[in-house]
């Protein structure tokens, strides 16, 4: 072996290391999700997923808005929100993992955002998916984004369904003949899908009833994740529920279906009036995530779902711990000492929510059950200051008011019963 070959041998483990080193700090790193559309919290469960989801961390377009229904263009709030929340640049789009287009009027981002949405999906900087088929029933809405080059990137052959359910010029396209709402449905897994979805198998992926799922048609070449069973019986039996294909370097996504609907197992959906037993709404998108961006699928999803659930938690005990020290802090009550405790509860489930990243299972299980041992003390204490506070108050209260009493009676008693202070008026006698 020459010196080169000696150098090569003794620098190549270094470079391993250092190859491995990077791809492990990458798998770390949160998946960047960029929603577009309907992103407003009273919709969008995904806004509460996400914070409590350490791998995952959105960033919010909002650019369609649900008041009193669905059918409001609401053209000045929409290019308003466009302007101040829109990614900036093509470098800012590109950066995102996962688009999500949540019923969105595409036609407000421009030609040049529109533009940049395409590109980051063709260059392979982002995987992207469409939602309620055609994105919504109302012309708005699914009109803009076929006349537009983004219709182009996904699987879905929205100019037949379109053609299908009305016809391009319909300003609603019609629910009789199966778009949107047919009725409850369940899913089929496709077999020979790679396995992002097959661990949920086990756990009643395929007994989920969902409601709401719009029909899709695929585009040549498209490949069918999940068919609907019993949407569409006018269609066909089984209709294509969640599909992809490979668009350029990147991965184009179509859902039948809408995060907000009732497979996905939120408590209120829209519209749909079905609730799914499905407690696995997040997890299931989050392996779904991890696929797009190239992560390898969680397989242990229960181990992950019991941390995600214990975040959830906290979140919702840390509210009432600061909803309470709030109500407090409002009479008086002296709640420094609380708040930095929960600020440092806050720095364990940061540490925990590392180790959640890392793989690390047990570790972020102990960080996250100590910190909520340590929460729910704080949230007693806080309760216990309230009380203390208010007992403060209600005493002062009471003092005042016995006081007061105490003196008019005083009065009252001196001026009529007594008489002590009381002169008699006397009868003058003329002069």
């Amino acid at each position: 072996m020459g010196m080169n070959g000696l150098k090569i041998g003794r620098f190549l483990p270094l470079a391993i290391i250092a190859l491995l080193s990077v791809q492990g700090a990458a798998a770390r790193e949160p998946m960047r999700v960029l929603c577009l559309g309907a992103v407003e919290g009273n919709v969008a469960p995904y806004i509460g997923w996400f914070k409590q989801e350490p791998s995952l961390e959105g960033h919010y377009v909002p650019a369609r808005f649900y008041e009193s229904g669905w059918s409001g263009v609401h053209s000045e709030r929409i290019m308003r929100s466009v302007r101040m929340y829109f990614p900036r640049t093509y470098e800012d789009v590109s950066g995102f993992d996962f688009i999500m287009f949540d019923s969105p009027v595409v036609s407000y981002f421009g030609g040049k955002g529109i533009r940049w949405l395409r590109m980051a999906v063709e260059e392979g900087h982002s995987s992207a998916t469409t939602m309620n088929s055609l994105l919504s029933k109302h012309q708005f809405c699914f009109l803009p984004f076929l006349e537009s080059e983004l219709a182009e990137v996904f699987p879905l052959d929205g100019v037949r369904v379109a053609e299908y359910a009305g016809g391009l010029g319909a300003t609603k396209l019609s629910m009789k003949i199966g778009t949107p709402y047919q009725g409850a449905f369940r899913v089929r897994l496709n077999r020979e899908a790679p396995p992002a979805f097959s661990p949920f198998l086990s756990l009643g992926l395929e007994e989920f009833v969902g409601g709401g799922g719009y029909l899709m048609f695929q585009k040549p070449g498209a490949f069918v994740w999940m068919w609907s069973v019993g949407n569409h019986p006018d269609v066909a039996p089984e209709t294509p529920y969640l599909m992809s294909w490979k668009f350029g370097e990147g991965l184009a996504w179509s859902l039948s279906d809408n995060l907000r609907h009732g497979w996905w197992g939120w408590d209120t959906p829209a519209e749909t009036h079905i609730v799914s037993e499905n407690p696995y709404g997040l997890d299931i998108l989050v392996n779904w995530i991890r696929y797009a961006d190239g992560r390898e699928p969680i397989q242990d999803v229960l181990a992950y779902h019991d941390i995600r659930f214990r975040y959830g938690h906290y979140a919702d005990l840390r509210n009432l711990a600061y909803s309470v020290i709030d109500f407090a802090s409002a009479f008086g009550g002296r709640t420094v000492d609380l708040e930095m405790r929960v600020l440092e509860e806050d720095a364990i489930v940061s540490e925990s929510k590392d180790l959640f990243l890392e793989g690390r299972l047990e570790e972020s299980r102990r960080r996250i059950e100590l910190a909520l041992e340590g929460l729910t003390e704080i949230t007693e204490d806080s309760i216990r200051l309230k009380d203390s506070t208010f007992f403060w108050i209600y005493l002062t209260q009471w003092l005042v008011v016995t006081a007061t009493s105490m003196i008019c009676s005083f009065l009252l008693w001196s001026l009529m019963v007594r008489r002590k202070v009381y002169r008699e008026v006397l009868t003058t006698r003329a002069r």
